[in-house]
């Protein structure tokens, strides 16, 4: 069936049914009954109770599922309804309750039946309960009250304010209560006061107008207030739209009237402030708001508004932006940083501190900045903690960190702080930091000052305190001084430079910023410290631009030292270098200050130790037997006494043990006969078991009653001065044999400079004759004699001088062999007949650039120190070579050529022990007044000055070998002059100024230089030189001067005529120049020298080569 069937139709199916069963019943049951009707009645009877039963039994059970619906809703509805349904006895017991009262109360069901109801009532309002009972029951009237819930014994109900409703039910035994919760009812009830008494104040306040303006008609309606407002008398025209924008000033009517006409238009609302002026010319503002209202059809037809002076909030609005001004001003006058963090870590505000110096980022940017990071990597962590500690859970903090300007990486330390602040729910973090660099510097220099003692054993105090000056200032030189007595010098204590210690110095203080120091606490320029000191030479090395100076003050307020500190850049942060000098200039005066005084100290206890033990003097005490009592270090060390043989040096009698006995008895007896013995000189066997010759002072000190008590004395060991003695007269030996060669090379160049003016005489005019003879003529034979005879003599001049070391050095490219065949004659007559000379030339072709004379020099002093060594009969042997060696052990590298010389003698050889001393000028082995000591160290000093090396091998008995190496010179040597003396004759045209002071070689010399074609100005003196330089008008292309001339030499001459002449070329001739053209006998570069005797060769030949200089080709 179907649940919408109605009844009727249940029935009417039932009874058809019942129907069709029972005609079916009939047709297989008729032959049952035996009598046919009495048995279909019956059977219909029972068959229609049977429907009849059917049916009352189904609509029994539909019945019941109704009621069941019925009753599930009406549970529904009693559980779930929006109030309260209580059943309650007389005496308020809660008999049943539905869910919502349940809920009401905040307590479940179960726990509330059979509960008084008064006792979730607030004590204040039982009676009112208790009195709505009674009129239910006693009066049984409706009643309902207002009661308040709240908590009581166990049970929890949260405090509320209900309603109640009751009536008593049919029995009259309980009543039926509604209860209500009208908490919120109450609370917008209470509310809605509180807001219509806010808008009635604020109206009254505000004095606002209210108008109304239909759009269709431009018809406007204004209240009295409004008119007022607009500085209008009340209705004293008509209100309209025009006389409402005449209201308006007129800078500000058409931005207004725009504003108004543009809500209009798309039928919005709007509000538009503007300023009126009263009758009294007061101006005064005022807003309006407009709200459009529409028409049936949905279109704007008129705007409600009201008017409000707003004169007073403007000018709060004013002051506001003003103060708003004032606290950014403020804010961004802050030393320091101001910031406003946000919950996602970027900035909401700052200043321009933090702006400009900080982040480094324009305006518009800075809320994208993550604050973060301006803080240092290594503190981020540490800064991040602190930041989420304000922020989540609104503690203050303060925190000191790096934080990087401009991103790094420059940074600077900063103290900051941060506290939570809430806007609109939101929590910001607002702080300050301030530039805590400087103090922290401050710190760090406190700590120290602290930490630093008097200095570590790896650095000295003052060495730290100027590193630490240097680096924290930042500066590039740190100077600490302590001052002289005079107040005028300064000594250093420590110098700092450029990150590393320079030597302590004394210097002066005048004209140095040190100087202004001195006297003052402190002394400091900023810039350009070069300029104000400019013979500061230390200031202009370091190329100087600041410096500060503090003094240093003793206790009595006097000054002792100074700090100086200097930088190459202008100094930035004065206030700060101040102040962190001036506190360590304390602790360094005081160090300073400790210092001198342990100084002094040191100086006074040193000068009496010093007096009494380091002067040379033995002091002792001894018993009139010689028995020692006390001695001093001193005493002990002359003794040669060890600490460990103390006892017994002093056990013994030293005049018995340690003197000869005959120098001891004779002490003896000086001592009893005068009482006191002055330098004594004995020889003493010293501890050590050596022999020293001892200076005994000695007397006899008497006792109280006036007998020898015991014996003090000194001694003084004079052995060293002994030695010395003995060494000063060798050296004045070889001063006086020095002296002696001295005087001989000055009679060498004596004789040299007059027999070489003979023989240039001699070879001039013999060659001047032997240009009018024929050479087949015998005449021709005897003047080439003579000029062969007069060259040998000039060649023995120049070994004379090469003897005496007087000789012009002028190296030339040369074959030592040629050179060393041509000496062999002088060489055999130098070492003796005796003696065999064996001669091995190998160095065929193989040149050297040096000058001949030093060869000669250099074999000459071998050969005479190998004819010394040998005592009867000997040979020397002289051996040249060509050797070629690398420099170095690494084969890759050049090789070196040189040229061997080699002397060699079978004699006597050279002990060991003197072959470190052979070259050492003044040593000699042999016998005084027989040698100089000057012949090898000569040798070596030549050799060396030619980039050579050389050695010695000596055996005694049987002989030594000198062995010298010298460059090879791969340039080819001069080519050998083939052609006729008379090709050679080069002549020419110039003027020369010729001046000797011997007249026959200066008329020889001019008849020389006139025979070849050049015209000569001659003077015999440099006087008459100079005169004649004067008064010729013409070109002096030459001068040719003798060197040794009286009154003034040629060096002195040529220099006064190159001073009026600049381009006078120069030519020096001579036959010893006494160094007058030569430093040590070496020409200087570019001196022309023409060595005498002169020829007209040599002279034609030296004009040659000053008029047509050809530049030697060096390899």
């Amino acid at each position: 069936m179907s649940q919408n069937a109605s009844p009727v139709d249940d029935f009417s199916e039932l009874r058809s049914r019942a129907e069709e069963r029972l005609q079916k019943s009939q047709l297989t049951n008729m032959h049952l009954s035996s009598s046919p009707e009495e048995m279909l009645r019956l059977i219909h009877e029972l068959a229609v109770h049977q429907i009849e039963l059917e049916i009352q039994q189904q609509e029994l059970r539909e019945s019941r599922k109704e009621l069941e619906k019925s009753l599930e809703r009406y549970t529904d509805l009693y559980d779930f309804a929006p109030l309260g349904y209580l059943t309650l006895a007389p005496d308020g017991e809660i008999i049943e309750l539905n869910l919502t009262a349940a809920t009401i109360l905040d307590i479940s069901r179960s726990r509330l039946r059979g509960k008084q109801l008064n006792k979730f009532i607030i004590p204040s309002d039982r009676t009112t309960f208790a009195t709505l009972l009674k009129n239910v029951f006693s009066h049984k009237e409706p009643t309902s009250c207002e009661v308040e819930l709240s908590a009581s014994d166990k049970d929890t109900c949260s405090q509320k304010t209900v309603r109640i409703e009751a009536r008593i039910n049919d029995n009259e035994k309980s009543c039926r209560a509604m209860l209500s919760d009208i908490t919120m009812h109450k609370r917008m009830a209470q509310a809605m006061l509180v807001t219509n008494e806010r808008q009635r104040l604020i109206v009254d306040a505000t004095h606002s107008g209210s108008w109304e303006w239909d759009l269709q008609s431009n018809h406007t309606i204004w209240s009295e207030e409004l008119w007022r407002l607009l500085g209008l008398e009340p209705f004293s025209c008509q209100a309209t739209y025009e006389v409402w924008k005449l209201s308006m000033l007129d800078e500000e009517r058409d931005q207004v009237e725009q504003i108004v006409l543009n809500a209009v238009e798309r039928g919005q609302e709007f509000t538009v402030e503007w300023r009126v002026r009263s009758t009294s010319g007061q101006e005064r503002w005022v807003m309006s708001q407009g709200t459009p209202f529409k028409d049936s059809d949905g279109v704007v037809n008129r705007y409600v508004g009201i008017t409000i002076d707003i004169t007073e909030l403007k000018m709060a609005q004013e002051k506001g932006k003003k103060e708003q001004q004032f606290s950014k001003s403020i804010i961004n006058s802050i030393p320091g940083s101001f910031y406003i963090i946000n919950t996602e870590g970027t900035y909401s505000g700052w200043n321009s501190f933090q702006r400009d110096h900080v982040v480094g980022k324009p305006e518009s940017e800075m809320q994208d900045v993550a604050a973060i990071s301006t803080i240092h990597p290594e503190d981020r962590e540490f800064v991040q903690e602190k930041m989420v500690n304000v922020l989540e859970y609104g503690l203050e903090e303060n925190v000191e960190a790096r934080v990087l300007l401009h991103g790094g990486p420059e940074f600077r330390w900063f103290l900051m702080t941060g506290r939570r602040i809430v806007v609109d729910g939101n929590p910001f973090l607002i702080g300050t930091g301030i530039d805590i660099t400087e103090q922290k510097k401050i710190d760090d220099l406190q700590r120290f000052l602290s930490s630093a003692s008097y200095g570590s054993e790896q650095e000295p105090f003052f060495n730290a305190l100027a590193r630490y000056i240097a680096n924290s200032l930042e500066m590039n030189f740190v100077r600490i001084d302590s001052l002289d007595g005079d107040g005028l010098t300064a000594r250093t204590l420590a110098v700092w430079c450029d990150d590393h210690f320079e030597d302590n110095v004394v210097y002066s203080l005048n004209d140095t910023p040190c100087g202004d120091v001195v006297g003052k606490d402190v002394c400091c320029f900023q810039e350009k410290v070069c300029q104000l000191f400019p013979h500061d030479q230390v200031l202009k090395d370091l190329r100087a631009e600041s410096y500060v100076g503090v003094t240093l003050w003793d206790h009595k307020k006097r000054p002792i030292g100074l700090i100086a500190v200097i930088g190459r850049q202008p100094l930035e942060k004065k206030q700060f270098a101040e102040t962190a000098l001036k506190i360590l200039s304390v602790r360094a005066a005081s160090e300073l200050e400790r210092l001198q005084s342990e100084n002094a100290l040191q100086a006074s206890e040193k000068k009496y130790r010093e007096l009494f033990e380091s002067v040379p003097i033995g002091l002792y005490q001894s018993t009139m037997k010689g028995k020692i009592i006390a001695a001093n270090q001193h005493c002990l060390e002359i003794a040669k006494c060890r600490e460990s043989e103390r006892d017994v040096w002093f056990s013994q009698d030293t005049r018995q043990s340690y003197v000869h006995p005959e120098d001891g008895e004779r002490i003896r007896e000086l001592l009893l006969k005068k009482g006191h013995i002055n330098n004594f000189e004995a020889d003493f066997l010293l501890m050590d078991g050596t022999i020293a010759t001892l200076s005994n002072t000695a007397k006899i000190v008497l006792n109280e009653q006036g007998a020898p008590d015991f014996i003090a004395g000194s001694l003084i060991d004079v052995t060293e001065l002994k030695r010395s003695e003995a060494e000063k007269a060798k050296l004045e030996d070889q001063l006086h044999q020095s002296q002696k060669m001295e005087m001989v090379g000055r009679l060498a160049g004596g004789i040299a400079h007059d027999f070489n003016n003979m023989l240039t005489l001699i070879l001039g005019h013999t060659e001047m004759a032997l240009e009018h003879f024929d050479p087949s003529q015998t005449v021709y034979t005897d003047l080439e004699a003579i000029r062969e005879a007069a060259t040998r003599s000039a060649d023995l001049t120049r070994q004379l001088l090469a003897f005496a070391r007087k000789q012009i050095i002028m190296p030339e490219v040369l074959e030592l062999d040629n050179l060393i065949g041509k000496m062999l004659p002088m060489l055999r007559r130098l070492i003796g007949e005796n003696i065999k000379l064996i001669w091995i030339p190998n160095s065929k072709n193989s040149h050297l650039k040096i000058d001949p004379s030093q060869i000669d020099q250099i074999v000459v002093n071998l050969c005479v120190n190998a004819r010394d060594a040998i005592t009867n009969n000997g040979t020397i042997t002289i051996e040249t070579g060509h050797h070629l060696a690398h420099k170095s052990s690494d084969p890759e590298q050049p090789a070196c050529e040189s040229v061997t010389l080699s002397v060699s003698d079978d004699g006597c050889g050279i002990e060991k022990n003197n072959l470190d001393h052979i070259f050492e000028p003044f040593f000699t082995t042999k016998e005084p007044g027989k040698g100089t000591g000057l012949g090898l160290s000569t040798v070596y000093g030549i050799v060396k000055q030619n980039n050579g090396t050389i050695s010695c091998l000596s055996e005694l008995k049987k002989g030594t070998t000198f062995t010298i190496h010298l460059p090879l010179y791969n340039a080819p040597p001069p080519a050998a002059e083939t052609t006729p003396t008379s090709t050679l004759m080069y002549t020419g045209h110039q003027t020369i100024l010729l001046v000797e002071d011997e007249l026959p070689i200066l008329k020889l010399c001019q008849l020389m230089l006139e025979h070849n074609g050049y015209k000569v100005l001659a003077a015999a003196t440099a006087a008459e030189a100079i005169k004649r330089a004067e008064n010729f008008s013409g070109t002096i292309d030459l001068l040719v001067t003798d060197v040794i001339m009286p009154e003034m030499n040629g060096s002195e001459l040529s220099k006064k005529l190159l001073s009026v002449r600049p381009e006078l070329k120069i030519l020096f001739m001579s036959g010893y120049t006494a160094d007058i053209i030569a430093q040590d006998n070496v020409l200087e570069r570019g001196v022309n020298f023409l060595q005498k005797p002169v020829t007209m060769k040599s002279l034609t030949l030296a004009l040659y080569h000053i008029f047509n200089p050809t530049p030697l080709q060096e390899p």
